[in-house]
């Protein structure tokens, strides 16, 4: 990989299919079969991934190319539509997916943590392969290479003169003595993009594992936000074309701290209603996105199922509740004197078992003869 591939290929001779596109299509597929599958398993409704599906991509697509133009800037109007030729932001697109997930939550009455769930693991591969589509378009690289021997792929990526952005031409012309004192064709620089795709491959096996063996609404979708978000505001420190504000802040980089923050949230406030629950009794709640029963049949198995959990629950609860010493005290010195004269009473009443003496009077001669 010492050379740029072509970035495009010509189909019949009719267009120029640029390999990007190619790339980033093959990351919304395997997202949407990653969907289908997890969704299957768990007996969701049907046809809920192909219609998250034909919402959520549209509005990822606009949020990932609005939020790139709205920091980058475009030549001309006519190149905001040119997202065949790259820019589009990762994070804007999770921002206009989700925009799309809400409405969609709000029209069918479903869990929005628990689409983001679904949702979660798929978006993560997409954006693992994604980044491949930056190699093509020679874009998302990190910093210039000084060291001669790390002049190879997979730790650096060679980058052609004219993709330089204003940070790497300043790096090269800093560096000049590596060059012979020209400016070269191109130079070797971070390949941030191949680290962060192996990073969300990770982050993908971690996500698919939690959502097989944790049944806690949110969880997923917290993990996403703070795995991807660590991972994001580290390599962001290394990029060579971050988006700014002003000359100082990378805002990719103060966005991932915001979601690292958000996604503790979640996983916080998730876990606490669930133990919450757990400790009261209540039952976990039920799943939004479950197929409807075919017929009034199994519509009853299920009610019958339900009532006879919350039956069992109440009955652990009261069992529970029973088995709490019923004293009632003041203050400490009060509980300490009322455990004392419970200990007292129960060492004579065991001496009195073992001594034969009772405070119980013995039978009469009419008693024995009455028993």
């Amino acid at each position: 990989m010492s050379k740029l591939l072509n970035p495009g290929f010509s189909f019949f001779g009719l267009w120029e299919i640029k390999w990007y596109g190619v790339i980033i299509a093959c990351g919304m597929l395997a997202g949407i079969i990653t969907a289908l599958i997890t969704a299957k398993k768990k007996n969701y409704r049907d046809n809920l991934v192909l219609d998250l599906a034909l919402v959520i991509l549209p509005c990822a697509i606009v949020g990932a190319r609005l939020y790139y133009v709205a920091f980058y800037g475009v030549g001309s109007f006519a190149e905001v539509f040119e997202i065949w030729n790259g820019g589009m932001a990762i994070y804007g697109g999770v921002i206009g997916g989700l925009i799309g997930i809400i409405v969609y939550c709000l029209i069918r009455k479903f869990s929005i943590l628990e689409v983001c769930d679904l949702v979660a693991p798929p978006l993560i591969l997409g954006q693992a392969i994604g980044r491949w589509g930056n190699y093509m378009n020679q874009e998302a690289y990190g910093s210039l290479i000084t060291n001669p021997d790390q002049w190879y792929f997979p730790f650096g990526v060679y980058i052609e003169r004219t993709n330089f952005t204003d940070i790497a031409w300043q790096e090269v012309q800093n560096n000049l003595g590596l060059f012979g004192g020209a400016t070269p064709d191109g130079a070797w620089f971070m390949a941030t993009f191949f680290y962060e795709s192996m990073c969300s491959f990770v982050i993908f096996v971690g996500l698919i594992l939690l959502t097989r063996f944790v049944n806690i609404r949110g969880i997923v979708t917290g993990a996403y936000l703070v795995l991807y978000g660590i991972v994001r505001s580290i390599l962001e420190g290394f990029r060579a074309d971050p988006l700014m504000i002003g000359d100082t802040i990378r805002v990719s980089q103060v966005l991932s701290i915001i979601i690292i923050v958000i996604g503790l949230g979640i996983i916080g406030w998730q876990l606490y209603k669930y133990f919450d629950r757990k400790k009261k009794g209540i039952l976990q709640p039920i799943s939004t996105l479950l197929k409807k029963p075919k017929n009034a049949a199994v519509a009853a198995g299920i009610i019958q199922t339900v009532e006879a959990e919350l039956e069992e629950a109440k009955i652990e609860r009261a069992a529970n509740e029973a088995s709490k010493p019923n004293i009632k005290v003041d203050n400490p010195k009060k509980e300490t004197k009322a455990k004392t004269e419970k200990v007292a009473q129960t060492t004579n009443t065991e001496q009195k078992l073992k001594t034969g003496k009772t405070s119980r009077k013995p039978p009469s001669e009419k008693e024995k003869n009455d028993d």
